[in-house]
């Protein structure tokens, strides 16, 4: 586990400038800061720490000021529409990491990840940035990518370089199919150009083709992932006999990366 102190300190700054007209928002997160400074020093365990996190960040949608959080400057974050209640949360688990001693951060971590509720998971999948920069959690991530909850999944998946850095070939490629069937514009998806394989071009295709054969819609950004050169000859053969519009698009798309 490793937290830069210069970006927790800014992220700290511009929170606390976010929350300065909500009074109660700024009392109820000075004393949420001291009971878990409070517990850290009395030597609690990693159960007891994180379920502390768990009773605070339950509290944090009833006493903290809501709409958007603007992070947007921040390159260590993800860039996928935080809330306040996420950033919150995100910012007391990030404060009560830095406070225990190093070897219990990734266990801290680790458990209030796998034990958070979708809404909190979300929270700290979009700080995995900071919060988990050696991939440690990997598996645990892209078992969550089978979620059904498309608002957990978008928390992986859109405006989150972790993924494109820490997944194998197939676990991005299984990620970017997923935003597929989620109809979520590719666009979105940190690092998808430098993570791009023929045989995602090849998946893409054939997902593309089926879509077409049942007379269903699908994303316009598909095209972005689908590379002519990289289809096999009986795809190739697929392309041939599709409507022109299809295969302007996917020439045109080529030419544009």
């Amino acid at each position: 586990m490793h937290t830069l102190k210069a970006e927790l300190l800014e992220l700290r700054q511009l929170l606390t400038a976010q929350l300065a007209g909500h009074i109660p928002s700024s009392i109820w997160l000075s004393e949420a800061r001291q009971r878990l400074n409070t517990s850290v020093e009395g030597d609690s365990s990693k159960l007891v720490l994180a379920n502390l996190w768990a009773d605070l960040s339950a509290d944090v949608p009833h006493v903290v000021m809501n709409g958007a959080a603007d992070v947007e400057r921040l390159p260590y974050v993800s860039q996928n529409n935080w809330t306040i209640t996420e950033w919150v949360r995100f910012q007391l688990l990030a404060e009560l990491l830095l406070m225990v001693a190093k070897q219990k951060r990734q266990g801290l971590f680790e458990q209030c990840l796998r034990y958070g509720d979708d809404n909190e998971k979300q929270a700290l999948l979009k700080g995995l940035m900071m919060l988990d920069t050696s991939g440690v959690c990997k598996d645990f991530v892209v078992h969550l990518c089978r979620t059904n909850n498309t608002d957990l999944f978008a928390s992986i998946a859109l405006r989150n370089p972790w993924a494109a850095m820490h997944f194998t070939d197939l676990e991005f490629e299984q990620l970017v199919l997923k935003a597929l069937f989620c109809h979520f514009d590719l666009r979105l998806i940190s690092g998808l150009e430098m993570r791009h394989t023929p045989r995602l071009s090849q998946l893409a295709f054939d997902y593309l083709c089926e879509r077409l054969a049942a007379n269903r819609d699908f994303p316009e950004s598909i095209f972005l992932v689908v590379h002519k050169p990289h289809l096999s000859s009986g795809q190739l053969a697929q392309l041939a006999a599709l409507p022109n519009s299809i295969q302007d698009s996917i020439t045109l798309s080529e030419k544009s990366l």
